[in-house]
């Protein structure tokens, strides 16, 4: 197994879970906009009831749909995450440990992760992360003997 891809798989399953996450939110959001009563002498080219509920329903159906998708994406990411965190524990460094989390399991940015460690130098970040990397490798390979 490859540290490297085993992180970024993480990391995209993170931001794939709140992508979904926002998708749901935006049809929420769409639903309760298409429960607004039109005043008919006032915006003529308002649409019908029956349009609205055609929306509505097709709105829910989506709805539904990327709650499933969440539900399944949730628990790859679940899955991914326990696999690297058991071996982000055997890293002897802290500051190592919490650069992985930060990235990778939490879907940090590089300037999110500057701005949480009050840290100045994102070479110094990168620099750390890579070496964690590399050590994070070592004990997958290990493990695997």
């Amino acid at each position: 197994m490859d540290a490297r891809e085993l992180l970024e798989d993480v990391k995209r399953s993170v931001w794939a879970v709140r992508n979904i996450q926002k998708t749901i939110d935006d049809l929420d959001a769409l639903i309760g906009a298409s429960g607004i009563s039109y005043d008919r002498d006032k915006i003529s080219s308002s649409p019908r009831k029956d349009g609205l509920e055609i929306a509505a329903i097709h709105h829910l159906e989506e709805v539904e749909k990327a709650k499933k998708d969440l539900i399944r994406a949730t628990a790859e990411m679940a899955s991914l995450k326990k696999t690297a965190l058991l071996y982000i524990a055997q890293l002897d460094s802290e500051e190592q440990r919490e650069i992985l989390r930060m990235r990778y399991l939490d879907g940090m940015k590089w300037w999110q992760i500057l701005e949480a460690k009050n840290a100045d130098s994102l070479s110094g970040q990168t620099r750390l992360r890579d070496r964690a990397v590399e050590e994070l490798q070592r004990i997958i390979d290990n493990a695997g003997e």
